[in-house]
């Protein structure tokens, strides 16, 4: 006799994809940041949807990784690559800012 979980609709990635899921979930979220301020405060067309277009596909990302990786594990990696790449395209400082970043969000 087996015992199989009911099917919710959802099928689990690699653990390998799933981390690739996450990185491109931080980069395109280092992509979303960066295109808030030409839209000027939401007043221009084109770059507002291109905003929100990015914005839906960082979390659309994120729930493909976790499906199969540990939210904990998720939330505590995910944030580095937009933190550091964030920091390395708006500061003069950005190599020695995006290295501090990621030296700060170390587990």
């Amino acid at each position: 006799m087996t015992t199989e979980e009911p099917s919710t609709g959802e099928r689990k990635v690699s653990t390998k994809m799933a981390w690739l899921f996450l990185l491109a979930a931080g980069c395109v979220e280092v992509a979303w940041a960066l295109s808030i301020e030409p839209t000027k405060g939401f007043t221009r067309f084109w770059p507002t949807v291109l905003c929100l277009v990015l914005g839906v596909s960082a979390v659309y990302l994120l729930t493909f990784a976790l499906r199969t990786l540990p939210i904990g594990t998720a939330y505590a990696v995910s944030p580095k690559p937009s933190l550091s790449g964030s920091a390395s395209t708006s500061s003069p400082y950005s190599v020695t800012s995006a290295a501090l970043i990621c030296r700060l969000s170390r587990p």
